[in-house]
């Protein structure tokens, strides 16, 4: 029995060890208590200078000053930490506001952010040039934010601003549950991934009301942009572009491209975007079309684009700018007829010399597989 006994002991022990400890955060607390569930500190700050890599910083509803920098393999968890971004379930806040974009960095191979609202600022400070900057920024591999709310803001006059969520050169960054909302200003996107490599992951967020993409892929190594739900974005919901192997299922995309980007759509495949997988993808009242490959010359390798619903997008369902072929296969065409002749949900070509496989189509809608008030944990 004592064998077991001390089996039982160590493995408790190994256990907690990999969960790693505690520290709390209250706008009531001080920084010089020990940071303890009875004695928080004040700073989210102070809180992290506290943890050791695999601690949890845990933050109470309240309004945090950022800019905030996560400069280590910690997971700062907010009273939503289990409640995606766009639940109506969410509990009292903990926000988070700068003074100038990033509000949050994960500076640290591993960073987490969980269950917070984000807030830039407006109008009044200048974020600088930098086009990669964002109100929650991730510098270093293998961060995560989860479950926020990412407001972002019209920067001051002339200024570049910043995207609500952004990764930049880094491996295997992952974005999921969060509600990124407002931001205005030109050439910024929702969320944007940029020149990112490893396992790419844009899962299950909301993304609305912004000024340029509402999510953007640029010289990534592929990525998996699932289950998303993208409304009123001036320019495409989502676009990838210069990589390979980009997989787009089951987002619901919806009033995008109102900027009427003649060779833009809802979902875009811009230059560069080869061996690209479009499926299970709702498509409804885009401006000029549903899907788009851009026009450019390069050939677009494989281009599987099927199981998607076409449902009166202005001007046509795809349109093929590129060179080569997309398979189109097995589509709704908002009508179970599908897509003859010309109109708001057929097939219209450039003058590349690309081709569209349509042969083959559904006769009913797909259900709609997005984002829905889950609780993620």
């Amino acid at each position: 029995m004592s064998k077991f006994l001390g089996l039982a002991v160590a493995v408790t022990i190994c256990s907690t060890a990999a969960w790693g400890a505690d520290f709390y955060v209250a706008t009531t607390g001080n920084d010089s208590n020990p940071g303890t569930l009875e004695s928080p500190v004040a700073t989210i700050a102070k809180g992290i200078e506290l943890a050791a890599d695999g601690d949890n910083v845990n933050v109470a509803a309240g309004t945090y000053d950022g800019a905030v920098v996560v400069n280590k393999a910690v997971t700062l968890l907010g009273p939503n930490a289990n409640k995606a971004g766009f639940a109506t379930d969410r509990a009292a806040e903990a926000i988070v506001k700068a003074a100038a974009a990033p509000a949050i960095k994960l500076d640290a191979d591993g960073a987490k952010l969980k269950g917070f609202t984000v807030n830039d600022t407006p109008s009044t400070e200048t974020h600088g040039t930098n086009t990669n900057t964002g109100v929650v920024e991730m510098t270093k591999a293998n961060t995560i934010a989860m479950n926020n709310i990412v407001v972002g803001q019209s920067a001051a006059s002339g200024d570049a601003g910043p995207s609500g969520i952004s990764a930049y050169m880094i491996d295997s960054p992952t974005m999921e549950g969060n509600y990124v909302y407002g931001c205005l200003t030109t050439n910024r996107s929702g969320m944007k991934f940029q020149t990112c490599s490893g396992t790419i992951s844009a899962i299950n967020n909301k993304v609305e009301n912004c000024a340029y993409l509402g999510l953007y892929f640029d010289s990534c190594n592929g990525g998996n942009i699932d289950g998303n739900t993208v409304s009123n974005t001036a320019q495409p919901g989502i676009q990838v572009a210069n990589g390979a192997g980009y997989v787009v299922t089951n987002n619901v995309i919806t009033g995008c491209n109102t900027g009427n980007g003649a060779d833009k759509a809802g979902l875009t495949a811009a230059a560069g975007a080869t061996n690209i997988t479009f499926r299970y993808n709702k498509l409804s009242g885009n401006k000029k079309a549903g899907i788009s490959f851009r026009n450019n010359t390069a050939d677009i390798g494989t281009a599987d684009v099927n199981y998607n619903s076409f449902l009166g997008n202005e001007a046509v369902g795809i349109y093929m700018g590129r060179a080569g072929n997309v398979n189109a296969q097995n589509n709704y065409w908002n009508s179970p007829s599908g897509p003859t002749g010309t109109g708001a949900d057929a097939v219209a070509l450039g003058t590349n010399g690309g081709t569209v496989d349509s042969s083959n189509f559904a006769t009913a809608e797909f259900p709609d597989a997005s984002v829905s008030e889950w609780n993620r944990f």
